[in-house]
């Protein structure tokens, strides 16, 4: 995903410095800056101003320094996503430190810099760090979550999970010949991917398949069964992927809160889980949202996808049509194309909060628009960037 990456060679060459932007969307999706890089970069500068940036560190600790360096700007450019380089994240502080230590000048003076690194550092957690901000569960004392016993438990199924997501939590609790798959959400699984085929084999095997959804009690029915609006939220997702629900009932199984039953839900987030039997399509009837869109409008994606294909990969998003209104999805970046004939052709790129135009759909298809492909609205600018 380029949910992360840098959009300039100057973004990712700059990267270390920027990370002390207390900015939400620039390594993670939160708010967390690091001032380390940044400090420890100013301490060399220091040490090779006063021409003892060679005896700093020892040798060991240099190499180590030059990993970081080299794995830094290899993570910045296949990934940018900071839960995939935390090894470094744990290794630049103590290297901070011995930096520091090594600088000229007083013991005192140096233990007051290494005093204000890491009170910088600690206020600017603190000031930006939202304990539980996500946690479907609270995690106190005991495990994250404990299902009541059930006999779906105990027998092999294949598990298809709608969300963003993984509900990978739920894995150990089940039949360990179980198979998963997660159809919905961050990614879009579209003939000729290898996902695809895979989820499709899957399907295809001996196991009875089940679509799993977490629920709340405004979601069911008084005998545990889904009310008609979430069968039809399910099967419209199903649809997706060639597959139905079937006619039989749906299997509650509930889970067991860690504290009094009144703390059975958190936040008003859903704890029990509905597992519904799924099926083939018994017939071979097009999908309504996904029928062929008139050949122009194709023309009009195809326009966009040729002209920054960073953003808007061919082949790689469904066209969905929505009262009237056309929409592709790109979930390898968080971005949707949307064409409403009437209005013109708009993108909207996750963070953003309104959608951007681009042009009406008779320029965008004879190619008379402008859009910028290295950096779309709502991604992380740098502040000498931003207006």
């Amino acid at each position: 995903m380029l949910r992360f990456l840098p959009d300039t060679w100057a973004e990712g060459l700059l990267r270390p410095l920027l990370l002390a932007d207390p900015v939400a969307g620039l390594y993670a999706e939160i708010q967390a800056p690091d001032w380390r890089f940044l400090l420890l970069t100013l301490a060399l500068v220091a040490g090779l101003a006063h021409r003892r940036s060679l005896s700093m560190l020892e040798p060991s600790q240099w190499r180590m320094l030059l990993a970081l360096g080299v794995c830094f700007y290899v993570w910045t450019w296949t990934s940018g996503n900071g839960r995939y380089f935390l090894w470094g994240l744990f290794v630049v502080g103590p290297l901070l430190v011995l930096a520091i230590r090594h600088l000229p000048g007083s013991l005192a003076l140096r233990n007051t810099l290494i005093l204000g690194a890491l009170g910088l550092q600690g206020f600017t957690a603190a000031i930006t760090f939202d304990p539980n901000g996500w946690g479907l569960r609270t995690w106190n004392q005991g495990p994250g979550l404990s299902l009541e016993p059930h006999p779906l438990r105990q027998q092999p199924a294949v598990f298809l999970t709608i969300g963003s997501i993984s509900y990978s939590i739920v894995v150990p609790f089940m039949h360990p010949a179980s198979r998963w798959a997660n159809i919905a959400g961050q990614q879009e699984l579209i003939p000729g991917m290898r996902e695809h085929a895979r989820v499709q084999a899957m399907l295809d095997g001996p196991l009875p398949v089940k679509v799993m959804v977490n629920v709340t009690k405004d979601m069911l029915q008084n005998d545990g069964q889904p009310v008609p609006q979430l069968r039809e939220v399910i099967a419209r997702v199903l649809e997706r992927q060639g597959l139905e629900l079937q006619s039989g009932p749906c299997d509650l199984v509930r889970t067991v809160a860690d504290g009094p039953r009144g703390e059975h839900y958190h936040n008003g987030r859903a704890q029990d889980l509905l597992f519904c039997p799924v099926r083939r399509h018994q017939q071979a009837a097009p999908v309504p949202e996904h029928q062929p869109v008139a050949p122009e409008l194709d023309e009009v994606f195809t326009s966009i996808e040729q002209r920054c294909p960073r953003f808007f990969r061919e082949g790689r998003a469904l066209t969905e049509l929505r009262d009237g209104t056309f929409v592709r999805r790109y979930a390898h970046s968080d971005t949707i194309l949307v064409i409403e004939p009437a209005q013109g052709v708009f993108y909207k790129y996750f963070r953003a909060i309104n959608h951007t135009r681009i042009g009406s759909v008779q320029e965008v298809r004879e190619g008379r628009f402008v859009l910028e492909c290295t950096s779309l609205d709502g991604r992380y600018q740098p502040p000498w960037a931003r207006d």
